[in-house]
């Protein structure tokens, strides 16, 4: 309600102010002109601020002689502009007062206007605006015309406020007939624009149905890149110290990302306190018909370690694992391993897949079915060097190199 008062109380602001800032612009105008004029004519000059108030008295008076229609105006404006913002609550207002399952005429109706109302709404309000407009510009005029032939007819005699009112009204009557007289051509100018706007809703539509499947398509390529089991970190337990106070002794790992070839691409040092060393996993599952057909092609990468002492929720980020624009290094492949698709876009739709990691919605619009952990546990004497491996069918691997 609040919401509903503030919006009116803005709305007859902005009229307010708009109604001002045409009197002060016809004023300036007016001015410019009557000051053109008297130097043209070679007659006495005015001073300019009497002249400016001259045109101000002029036009406001005007304003204020027509302020009926001006107010009909501002008020339909104002009702228009309210119907479009507050829509949904008057749908809801309007039925929690109709028993749809009593009158199922309403109910069919309303379930039209639901069908009909996206490629309507549009166009319906410009439509009636103008159409408001053009009634209350037509009004205005004639009702002009007819008082000026009144007070000619009258000796001259200024008419009442209520005979102002009648002519005005007389000539609103006037103005309906004939806009209803139009109404055909303006339901079909309506039809035609409708049909116009059904047309380039289908084909966005279209457009979009085509722009997904490429974009699936792509994104199946770029699986079957990634999709290879190959060693993508090593992890070194480098010590163990006791800390008064601690529970148990803090063991410092250093954890090597490597490259497909073996070499160290990053490294990171991280401590934990506890025995365990776990290593949190993201395994992304597909929804795509070769992996529905029995080809497993879900990806997986590490992202961060905690321990049996350490939270999950407070483990340590394994920001080694991945490089400047967030994507993990096992995933980033030379451009001579790259296959099906350009470099360019390769990494393009990579950035997007990682951009909708935790969210539902747009992980499904992706193909992606889910979004599981997988977590490892080891146990490391000091020296003891652990290889982790992501699997081709997902989730990853721990071993211990043997010497």
């Amino acid at each position: 309600m609040d919401t509903l008062v503030y919006t009116i109380l803005f709305d007859v602001i902005i009229m307010v102010a708009v109604i001002y800032a045409m009197v002060l612009l016809f004023s300036f105008v007016g001015f410019l002109v009557t000051v053109h004029d008297e130097k043209v004519s070679g007659g006495p000059r005015r001073r300019k601020f009497p002249i400016f108030r001259e045109q101000l008295r002029h036009y406001g008076g005007l304003i204020c002689k027509e302020a009926f229609p001006i107010l009909i105006l501002c008020a339909v404006i104002i009702v228009l502009n309210l119907s479009f913002r507050f829509s949904d609550e008057i749908k809801l207002w309007f039925s929690e007062r109709v028993n749809y399952d009593t009158i199922p005429v309403v109910a069919a109706a309303i379930d039209g206007i639901a069908l009909i109302w996206p490629l309507v709404s549009p166009f319906l309000i410009p439509v009636v605006t103008v159409l408001v407009l053009l009634l209350v510009l037509y009004a205005i005029k004639d009702s002009s015309d007819a008082r000026a032939v009144a007070m000619i007819n009258n000796g001259g005699r200024k008419l009442r406020r209520n005979e102002n009112a009648f002519l005005f009204c007389n000539s609103l009557e006037k103005g309906f007939v004939k806009i209803c007289s139009k109404l055909p051509r303006i339901v079909i100018i309506i039809a035609v624009l409708v049909c116009i706007n059904s047309l380039l809703l289908i084909g966005g539509s279209i457009k979009r149905i085509i722009q997904a499947n490429e974009r699936i398509k792509e994104l199946q390529t770029i699986v079957k890149n990634l999709s290879r089991s190959e060693t993508v970190a090593k992890v070194t337990l480098k010590s163990v110290k006791s800390i008064p106070g601690r529970k148990a002794p803090v063991r410092l790992y250093a954890v090597e990302v490597l490259s497909a070839a073996g070499e160290t691409v990053s490294t990171q040092n991280v401590e934990l306190e506890g025995t365990e060393f776990v290593i949190d996993c993201i395994n992304i599952n597909f929804d795509y018909s070769q992996i529905a057909s029995g080809e497993k092609s879900n990806l997986a990468y590490p992202y961060r370690v905690y321990s049996e002492l350490v939270p999950a929720a407070e483990g340590i980020p394994l920001e080694c694992m991945f490089n400047e624009d967030g994507i993990p290094f096992n995933f980033c492949l030379e451009e001579n391993e790259i296959y099906g698709i350009k470099e360019d876009a390769f990494y393009a739709r990579l950035a997007e897949l990682m951009g909708v990691i935790g969210d539902d919605d747009q992980s499904r619009e992706m193909g992606i079915r889910s979004t599981v952990g997988n977590a490892p546990r080891l146990r490391m004497n000091v020296g003891d060097v652990y290889f982790i491996d992501v699997e081709q069918t997902g989730g990853i691997s721990a071993y211990k190199k043997q010497f």
